[in-house]
């Protein structure tokens, strides 16, 4: 039976790190990791660095950018505290931009072999931690590899001086606003949605979202992603302000789906600490 069309108002902004192209000269996704209730994003943006994303519940989480060749020299002191002689219980932490680190530290859980994975960046410098299994580390020990070769590869594409700026919430004055209300429509979908969905994209200077940065980040329904992605292209906003002036601002929607069609993102979903 195909349910009624209701419309879900958008009514929290924040930001995010989403994992789709901006461009195939800027930024490529590597790997997106979703070990409930820990979710982690690998991607490579030039001239940035190696991004790394953690978010817990989607309530705490974390962004930076890594430069490939400091990801590089941090990477084999990881193998390093996994290998069958190692003499450390944790890596030194590997610096990342405003102010964050990363590192890894050995323990067990439950009897078992595990590493801890400590996560500290904006935009609440709070440490986010997550333990993984020794498979899983060398699942993301692999993509962070791959990372490093991916923004090397894109520093060398032409183009990368002269490509604009995209800011963080961190670095603007003030954020996007949205114009007119924005919505949400599953009337293509023939069930009840229910679930938290957390977007991202980037609005441009003139207000207008850069449809090919649309991604959903973390939501269990692929077919609700799939009507959200477009959706999302046709939102419109003012743009974000720095120095007066209107930049290209990258921002996340953290949304939950309730039963009988309500939009609320609740008091749980405030970053600790967070920046204004």
């Amino acid at each position: 039976m195909r349910i009624p069309r209701r419309d879900f108002a958008l009514v929290a902004l924040m930001p995010l790190l989403f994992a789709s192209h901006l461009g195939a000269q800027r930024r490529v996704d590597v790997k997106k990791f979703q070990w409930d209730p820990v979710v982690v994003h690998i991607a490579a943006e030039a001239p940035r660095g190696v991004e790394v994303f953690m978010s817990v519940k989607t309530k705490f989480w974390g962004l930076t950018w890594i430069l490939p060749d400091s990801m590089a020299a941090w990477l084999p002191r990881m193998h390093d505290l996994t290998s069958g002689a190692a003499t450390i219980d944790s890596t030194p932490y590997v610096s990342g931009r405003d102010e964050s680190r990363m590192r890894v530290v050995k323990g067990v859980v439950q009897g078992r072999e595990a590493y801890a994975l400590q996560f500290i960046a904006p935009p609440s410098l709070g440490r986010i931690e997550a333990w993984l299994s020794p498979a899983f580390l060398a699942d993301l020990s692999k993509a962070l590899e791959k990372g490093v070769a991916a923004e090397r590869d894109l520093e060398r594409s032409p183009g990368i001086a002269s490509a604009p700026r995209i800011y963080e919430q961190w670095e603007v004055d003030s954020m996007p606003a949205r114009t007119g209300e924005l919505t949400f429509s599953t009337s293509g979908l023939d069930y009840m949605v229910r679930g938290t969905i957390a977007v991202g994209f980037v609005i441009d200077s003139t207000g207008h979202v850069v449809a090919p940065s649309v991604t959903i980040y973390d939501c269990r329904d692929p077919n609700l992603a799939k009507q959200m992605t477009r959706e999302v292209a046709a939102w419109r906003f003012t743009p974000g302000m720095r120095a007066e002036q209107p930049v290209e601002t990258r921002v996340h929607a953290a949304l939950s789906l309730e039963t009988g069609g309500s939009f609320t993102t609740g008091g749980d979903r405030v970053i600790p600490g967070g920046r204004p």
